[in-house]
């Protein structure tokens, strides 16, 4: 089993015994509020078992358990649930002084099998091929193209100007981008102007203007 699941199994360990100790302290509380001798033995017939009694059944007007219930529900309502509250506000006020990058990576990686050492390692190396991307995409700014191919005499193209085309002019200018990550936003059939995206990551783009021209005899 590996530190990550180890971390995970151990959390849950933790929380599990938050609420149980939340649940028993909630429940001492309510006993405190109990009394042996609640019960008078008025006499009114009542079938109830004082020995598995709870604070949400039904008790007879006059039974000193409902005053006993009425106290424990006005506990719950204002002295827990407002405790409850002001923990929450805690809480509250620690995530808005906590700063998140957005960046995604660490959540995903968090469901993963790696250890804390490798996440850091891969969410590092993550951060640095966004930023080689956004440093060729900065290159890749005011490139233009120019690809020369067979036309008729009405301006159509034989075959096909594509993707890979684009790889190869842009690698003639020194950018060895792979095809696949090209795309061409209009069909290229005819000679003129049109526009490739080169999507370098997830989060970086940038448009390539490239022109269709007549190849020379």
């Amino acid at each position: 089993m590996n530190t990550l699941q180890n971390e995970i199994i151990n959390t849950r360990k933790i929380y599990r015994e938050l609420f149980n100790n939340a649940h028993s302290a909630i429940e001492r509380q309510i006993d405190s509020l109990k009394k042996a001798s609640l019960c008078n033995h008025c006499k009114q017939g009542c079938d109830i078992d004082f020995n598995k009694i709870t604070v949400l059944q039904k008790f007879p007007d006059g039974c000193r358990y409902k005053f006993w219930q009425e106290s424990v529900l006005n506990l719950l309502e204002n002295q827990i649930s407002k405790d409850i509250y002001e923990r929450i506000q805690i809480i509250e006020k620690r995530r808005q002084t906590y700063s998140c990058a957005c960046c995604s990576s660490c959540c995903k990686l968090a469901s993963s099998e790696y250890s804390f050492e490798e996440l850091k390692q891969r969410a590092h190396k993550l951060e640095k091929i966004k930023k080689d991307a956004e440093e060729l995409a900065a290159k890749l700014e005011g490139v233009s193209l120019k690809i020369a191919t067979k036309v008729s005499s009405t301006g159509t193209i034989f075959g096909s100007v594509g993707n890979i085309q684009i790889a190869e002019e842009l690698a003639k200018l020194g950018h060895n981008i792979d095809r696949k990550i090209i795309v061409v936003k209009d069909a290229v059939k005819e000679v003129g102007n049109y526009k490739a995206i080169v999507k370098l990551h997830k989060e970086v783009s940038v448009e390539v203007p490239f022109e269709v021209v007549a190849e020379e005899a």
